[in-house]
């Protein structure tokens, strides 16, 4: 029996507006406009643009995802209320865009829901901190982390993993966030070659406000478009495994120049946060590339060989990395211990304070959001002469005992879920499609090489701007699924196929 064939996107030609009613909202919509530009022109510009958007998307709904990616990625949402006054509902309300693609695969293509072998991880990860925040006694702050975790957590992480189900939306979102870590990062170089920090570039690269070296040559950290050296460094470290598995696998020039040049970009962004924590995720990335027989000796060679280039071309980065080698001082028991860099010391307190606090609320920790709070009690309780307990409320400056101390064994459980069911679905696709699909295997491999950097970094970082972590493992969910469904499971990958081609053949 023959069946009508359902349409893959709407058509205005399809489905046109009356033209006399298109005239009316066309002349109310204008007319609209004209009155709020004279009052507020930034609101008249944002709904201006969302118009186009509304059509656009209405064209080709997959338009709607690259645009909040390309927002959540930079920061623009939350730059255009902080910097721009627009009203506060349109940070939250961008994730929401993602909801029209949706639909459109949900109710007019009929596709199924799409569910990832890690989505029950974050499901409980949610549930653990709904029991947490139950029986915290600050409920509000826990509330709010709560609803925090289900906007930037939960709702992205089920959007971006449903619409983001082709191999070719995959590939455009790769190259729009890889496009906007280029963006950010070549703020940054400016902004490093010429000294001038005073200049945010709207927002988009912002200077975080730390700087380190002497009173008559101190360096300033830049922060890009969060203000926060570290957690700029961090979203834009985990870019640079993907770009390098990209530049390998693309067998057009100037798609090559164009991954190896964003690429550059993003590292000089990494660079000039300088962050320690970023610093020691990159090398981590590029070990496990090496352990895991992800490249080629000579991939290995070109790549280490740029990153001593880097660390040679950047005195201040070389000083900065080499304070590093403080935190073995951490263990002496002698009087040099003392000399420890104070940063260091605080951060060493802060651990040892969440770790304090995961000992005695072993079940649900002390409550989402929650550590802060109590940071100073347990710090005090720390004993050692590398103590430093600073007077306002500190977070873990550690992911994994940030967790343990406001979630407990099961906030633990859960999140390790998340991470091992990620990286076991991208291993299986990056081995399924190693023969038949280099392309894929490139983003697999590129995929779980960037969620190991992030968990190395996570170790200097606890967990906030949690939408870039969630983002992340959306993508790299996205990435393994489409992966494994384009190459079926029973189809062997060759044996000697244990790395991936440095040119792929042109398809």
């Amino acid at each position: 029996m023959a069946t009508a064939a359902v349409r893959s996107r709407y058509s205005l030609r399809s489905h046109p507006l009356p033209g006399p009613l298109a005239g009316v909202f066309i002349s109310v919509g204008a007319s609209t406009l004209g009155l709020l530009a004279g009052s507020s022109p930034a609101l008249a510009l944002a709904l201006a643009a969302g118009a186009v958007l509304v059509v656009a998307v209405a064209v080709r709904p997959e338009i709607a995802t690259l645009v909040v990616l390309a927002v959540l990625y930079s920061n623009a949402a939350v730059l255009a209320v902080t910097y721009h006054g627009m009203p506060a509902f349109i940070s939250a309300a961008v994730p929401m865009l993602l909801v029209a693609p949706l639909v459109h695969l949900l109710l007019v293509r009929r596709e199924p829901l799409v569910v990832t072998p890690a989505l029950p991880w974050v499901i409980g990860f949610g549930l653990v901190q709904v029991a947490g925040a139950a029986v915290s006694s600050a409920s509000n702050t826990a509330a709010t982390t709560l609803g925090t975790f289900v906007l930037e957590g939960l709702g992205i992480y089920l959007l971006v993993t449903n619409v983001v189900r082709t191999r070719e939306v995959l590939r455009k979102a790769v190259w729009v966030v890889l496009g906007v870590g280029a963006v950010l990062g070549l703020l940054s170089l400016v902004q490093e070659v010429t000294g001038n920090t005073g200049n945010e570039w709207w927002g988009f690269a912002q200077a975080s406000g730390a700087e380190f070296g002497d009173d008559a040559a101190s360096t300033v950290r830049l922060g890009g478009p969060l203000g926060q050296n570290n957690r700029y460094a961090q979203m834009m470290l985990v870019l640079v495994p993907v770009g390098i598995f990209l530049f390998m696998f693309e067998h057009r020039p100037w798609r090559r120049a164009a991954s190896a040049s964003a690429t550059a970009l993003i590292l000089a962004g990494v660079v000039f946060s300088y962050s320690r924590g970023a610093a020691v995720g990159l090398a981590v990335a590029f070990v496990a590339m090496a352990a895991l027989r992800y490249v080629r000796l000579r991939t290995f060679l070109v790549v280490a060989v740029v990153l001593v280039a880097v660390v040679a071309a950047v005195p201040q980065y070389r000083t900065r990395l080499s304070t590093l080698t403080a935190v073995s001082d951490l263990a002496s028991e002698d009087d040099g211990a003392r000399g420890v860099d104070t940063s260091i010391a605080s951060r060493a307190t802060e651990n040892m304070a969440a770790f304090l606090a995961f000992a005695e609320h072993p079940l649900l920790g002390v409550g989402p959001g929650l550590f802060g709070s109590v940071y100073g009690d347990y710090a005090e309780r720390v004993q050692g002469d590398v103590r430093n307990v600073k007077a306002s409320p500190r977070e873990a400056h550690n992911l994994y005992l940030g967790v343990a101390a406001e979630n407990g064994v099961p906030g633990l459980v859960c999140l390790a879920g998340v991470f091992a069911v990620t990286l076991r679905e991208l291993a299986r696709a990056r081995r399924r499609c190693l023969a038949r699909a280099p392309d894929l295997a490139a983003l697999a491999s590129g995929f779980l090489i960037a969620v190991v950097a992030y968990m190395a970094s996570a170790v200097f970082l606890h967990f906030a701007f949690i939408r870039y972590f969630w983002l992340l493992m959306a993508l790299a969910a996205a990435t393994a699924r489409i992966a494994q469904r384009t190459v079926a499971p029973d189809e062997p990958a060759p044996r000697s196929a244990t790395d991936l081609p440095a040119v792929a053949p042109a398809p």
